[in-house]
């Protein structure tokens, strides 16, 4: 794992993730935790969450950008787990720390999860997400693949 973060005043390192077709609570790596607990430096971390892009990029055919459309991103506060890993690497083992740096994360985010359903759906006309979420099986009917995990390859 490379460890050293460039001399730069920021580096940014978005989390590999899958496409979240279904709309369900989806566990996040470990990965991002182990980067948090063995950087040479802690980073900052920014969590946020975004509702709509999918609208303007969807993952069943054509695609073609959708302009016009309307997305809600929310940005939550950094978060310096400098102390965290500190007190952590003197109590609890590699994999213990990993898990409940990710851990910690992936409650923020659903947090953030749930103020961009509170602030999207009426933006969108809807009170909540009931009725905008197709089903797995009708976007793999649509698209001819199978949906259910696809890489997002940047989309």
């Amino acid at each position: 794992m490379h460890k050293n973060f460039s001399n730069s005043k920021a580096d940014i390192i978005f989390v590999p993730g899958l496409v979240n077709v279904t709309k369900e609570r989806m566990r996040l790596k470990w990965g991002v935790g182990r980067i948090i607990a063995e950087a040479d430096v802690t980073p900052i971390v920014l969590p946020f969450y975004h509702l709509g892009l999918d609208t303007i990029l969807p993952i069943q055919p054509p695609h073609w950008p959708r302009l016009g459309k309307i997305v809600t991103i929310v940005i939550g506060e950094p978060i310096d787990y400098t102390e965290e890993v500190t007190r952590m690497k003197t109590q609890m083992s590699k994999e213990e720390i990993r898990k409940a740096i990710t851990d910690d994360i992936e409650e923020k985010v659903y947090q953030l999860k749930q103020e961009a359903e509170r602030v999207h759906f009426p933006r969108i006309g809807l009170t909540s997400p009931i009725g905008v979420l197709s089903t797995v099986d009708e976007l793999s009917a649509a698209s001819g693949t199978d949906v259910t995990s696809q890489p997002s390859n940047g989309r």
